[in-house]
Parts: structure tokens; sequence; C-alpha cells
């Protein structure tokens, strides 16, 4: 039988957990505080940007927008991450994807403190001192415990295998016990493989 699961009555039961635990952190001193640098006005950047101001205003979180313009060189958005790296105030960075072509993304990756690195790109690149875990692969695995269901063994197949989502999340589902298939638009047989998975994520 074919379920499919409900990622937004999950995401408004864990927003409302996370205002309560911004609340508790704030009463032991602890402020937390995103920034977000954005280069250039990539339209789909401007939509996620309102969703991620959105959901910290939901829970207490201040937010700030770093807006760089899109002829920048790496070495400037490397200055702008250092600055937001050594200030105190400031506990978490997220550089806001896509960049434009003559930004060096792993560059860029490295360079953000591990300890602000909330869209978890050390994990992505592969540092070895990373502290998050990218949060759309987590998300995924979240939805899957809300639902307890089980991955060991089962035939998972991820339609995607991007170096954002697709290809960490396969990397963390296979820890989990998980058979990982990647598929992608240049892959002959989609249809037979995705009849014959326990669980399907486009991705």
């Amino acid at each position: 039988m074919t379920q499919i699961l409900d990622g937004k009555k999950l995401a408004e039961k864990i927003l409302k957990k996370l205002q309560k635990r911004v609340e508790n952190m704030a009463k032991k001193g602890i402020n937390p505080f995103l920034v977000v640098i954005s280069v250039g006005r990539d339209k789909a950047s401007q939509i996620y940007l309102a969703a991620k101001k959105k959901a910290c205003q939901e829970v207490g979180i201040p937010f700030e927008i770093l807006n760089l313009k899109e002829d920048i060189q790496t070495a400037q958005l490397l200055r702008a991450i250092e600055k937001f790296n050594l200030d105190p105030k400031i506990s978490s960075v997220l550089v806001q994807l896509p960049l434009p072509e003559q930004i060096n993304l792993t560059i860029v990756a490295k360079k953000i403190s591990p300890e602000k690195d909330v869209d978890g790109f050390g994990y992505i690149i592969g540092k070895k001192n990373f502290k998050f875990l990218p949060p759309t692969p987590l998300g995924i695995l979240r939805i899957l415990k809300e639902y307890l269901i089980s991955l060991k063994d089962k035939k998972i197949v991820i339609i995607g295998k991007g170096f954002l989502v697709g290809k960490p999340l396969g990397k963390l589902l296979k820890k989990t016990g998980a058979k990982v298939v990647f598929c992608d638009r240049e892959t002959k047989d989609l249809k037979q493989k995705t009849l014959a998975s326990d669980i399907l994520i486009c991705a």
C-alpha cells in the first residue's frame, strides 16, 4: 500500500517545540542569531530566504540578511564570512545558494566556522570537523522516523543525486542499513526501479 508522508504537519510540530526551546535558552542567556549571506537576486533564493525569515520569526530567533552584489569575487564573500565567524553574537552563518559561477563553493564552504555551519556544508564537502548535518537530508530522515518507518534492509530509491541533497541523503541512509539506489533523468529503467523500491524519495 502506498503511503504519502506529510512533512508540513511535522514541520509545524517541530516549530512549536523550537519556540519553547529558544525561550528556555534565552532564560539561560543563550541567544541564537542567524545571518544569511545572499549573493545576487535569484528569484528562487528570495522565496527560500522569506521562508527562513518567517520560521525564525515564529520561533523567536533574530534573523539578518546580508545582500551582496552578483559580480563579487570569492575573496569578498570570504571576508564577509570571516566577519561573522568572529562575531560572538552571531551563532549561525548560512550562505544562500545558488552562487554566481565565479564563486568557488568549496572554498566558501570550508571558510564557514564548523560551530556556525548550520547548513551542513562541512559534512557535504567531507570535512572531518563538521558539527551539523545538512538540513534537507536530515529533515527527510526525521519524517521517516516520525512515521516509525524502519530503514534497515529497505530498498530506497532516490530520484536525484545532487551534492546538496541526494548524495548526502544517500550517505546518511546507508548508515541506517538501507540499500540505496540513485536514479536521475538518464536512468533508463526508472519505472522498474521505482516500482521495485520500498521507499521512494524525490530529491
